[in-house]
C-alpha cells in the first residue's frame, strides 16, 4: 500500500518545475510548506536558477602547473 501523499516527497523534477514557475498541485504546495527537506531543495534550485540567469563567465581553470603540483603530492 502506498503512503499518503503528505508522507511522500514530490520528485526533484517536480520541485524543479515548481521553481521554474510551473503550476504545482495544492498537495505539492502544502507538502513543500511543511517539509524542511523539500523547502531546502526548492531553495537550492532557486539559487541555481538565479546563478544561471545571472550569466557571467565560467570559472577559469587553473594552469597545468597547479595540477602537476597536486599530482606530485598524491
Amino acid at each position: 500500500m502506498r503512503a499518503p501523499f503528505r508522507d511522500r516527497h514530490p520528485s526533484l523534477g517536480d520541485l524543479a518545475l515548481f521553481v521554474l514557475g510551473e503550476e504545482a498541485s495544492s498537495a505539492t504546495k502544502r507538502h513543500v510548506d511543511r517539509c524542511r527537506t523539500c523547502r531546502s531543495a526548492v531553495a537550492e534550485f532557486r539559487r541555481a536558477l538565479v546563478a544561471g540567469r545571472a550569466g557571467g563567465q565560467a570559472p577559469t581553470p587553473p594552469p597545468a602547473s597547479v595540477w602537476e603540483a597536486i599530482s606530485r603530492r598524491l
